[in-house]
């Protein structure tokens, strides 16, 4: 087992909050260079376990270099791959009895709103390059082939103020994936042929969106929010092709500077979750995120200030003015959707709430809008025929709850019926 180095602080417990039903055992660490994590053992995934295999055992025999991927990426076909992919489906890991799957998690503080105006979409394309190999596993997606082969599953998506990174894996793989996956953060390759691939994909991401109303709703209330220079709410954050290519710009030195501004070990949190006692959870986090730079080696153009007393942190984005200006208020906007259906949304921004997180008046106005049971909005909707569903409060997206703001909203499915009371009321009320 490795030492712990004693460089690490050992923050305030966050076992005080857990549910008395709650086995799992937490610890909180700050390591040396500043990367804050939550370490939690899985109680019942040692129980499971019961000793019948080591990740020892597992590294010696399936060690990273060998495992199972051909040269070009590609995963090796066979019985062997089938049985991994029949154990992913049913949850279990393959070749064990029914382990409880191990978990990682990473978080960025930084995302769409810090990108570059002459780069919409940077950090969505950062988090995709992120993949595409570092300088211990060269291989391109090395990281995805080897989770999956083992009956793992990865994924990444970035919003507007952070970006995550997260895997799920049997508990023999844990660590060895770790491996892999921490040095995304310290020694990532971003070679330049990779780059036009990615942005590829980009694209193609985009290009899927278009046909989402959901997608479509929000650029149209992007594009009715202040200019690009007073509020990033107008970005453009998923970034397309054409985003990605300005005629004159070095895509690949952009990358290097926006991952040296932003990706430092102060600016994450890591949570890890796995069958083995805390203080070996302790001693891989040490040895692979070690190597992670403690600060910003460019210096950033919306700087994070990191509380060294409480843990906490502000962001440069917290002192913006509220995302919509007075102009685009009081006003009724009317878009198409793909699909065959009628609905209304309103919406009310709002400073940030986050001081009153201990009473959510939000969450308690939110509930009594949306109730669905008698003497409820719905029921008197439902009753003149004009509403099928309502749903009400401050969603969890990036767009809806920033640093600068919150959007309160109200969203109704509506009949045909309703969509004409609807507009006859807004006759009235914009007369």
């Amino acid at each position: 087992m490795l030492a712990l180095d004693p460089s690490t602080k050992t923050l305030p417990s966050v076992s005080s909050s857990r549910s008395p039903y709650d086995l799992k055992e937490y610890r909180q660490v700050e390591l040396a260079n500043g990367l804050r994590a939550v370490l939690v053992k899985d109680a019942r995934a040692m129980r499971e376990r019961g000793g019948e295999w080591s990740d020892e055992e597992e590294e010696e025999g399936d060690g990273m270099e060998e495992d199972g991927v051909e040269e070009d990426g590609m995963e090796e076909s066979g019985d062997e791959d089938e049985e991994d992919a029949a154990s992913a489906a049913s949850g279990k890991s393959s070749g064990e009895p029914d382990i409880r799957f191990a978990a990682v998690s990473l978080l960025v503080g930084v995302g769409s709103y810090s990108d570059p105006a002459h780069l919409p979409g940077l950090a969505h394309f950062l988090e995709h390059m992120l993949f595409m190999g570092t300088s211990t596993y060269p291989d391109e997606n090395h990281y995805d082939a080897y989770v999956s082969k083992h009956g793992g599953s990865t994924n990444a998506w970035t919003e507007m103020e952070e970006t995550v990174f997260h895997y799920t894996t049997p508990q023999a793989q844990l660590f060895p994936a770790l491996d892999v996956f921490a040095r995304f953060f310290s020694e990532p390759l971003m070679k330049a042929d990779a780059v036009d691939r990615e942005r590829r994909a980009v694209d193609s991401e985009f290009f899927l969106s278009q046909q989402s109303d959901g997608a479509r709703l929000q650029q149209l209330f992007c594009a009715t929010a202040r200019p690009r220079e007073e509020h990033p709410f107008r970005s453009f954050s998923w970034g397309n092709k054409e985003s990605l290519s300005p005629e004159g710009v070095d895509v690949v030195a952009e990358l290097r500077r926006f991952y040296d501004q932003y990706y430092y070990a102060r600016n994450m949190r890591l949570v890890i979750i796995g069958g083995y006692e805390l203080d070996e959870l302790q001693a891989q986090v040490e040895a692979k995120f070690g190597a992670v730079p403690a600060g910003p080696r460019v210096p950033p153009a919306l700087p994070t200030e990191h509380h060294a007393g409480d843990y906490s942190c502000t962001s440069a984005l917290a002192a913006l003015p509220l995302p919509f200006p007075p102009s685009s208020l009081s006003t009724v906007y009317y878009a198409v959707p793909i699909k065959q259906a009628h609905s209304l949304t309103l919406t009310f921004q709002m400073p940030p709430q986050d001081r009153h997180w201990r009473s959510m008046p939000l969450d308690y106005l939110g509930h009594l809008l949306g109730h669905e049971g008698a003497g409820s909005c719905l029921s008197l909707l439902k009753a003149r025929g004009v509403a099928s569903t309502i749903c009400a409060g401050v969603g969890q997206g990036g767009y809806e709850r920033a640093s600068s703001h919150w959007l309160f909203q109200v969203q109704v499915a509506m009949s045909e019926r309703g969509v004409a009371e609807v507009e006859a009321i807004l006759e009235v009320v914009f007369a």
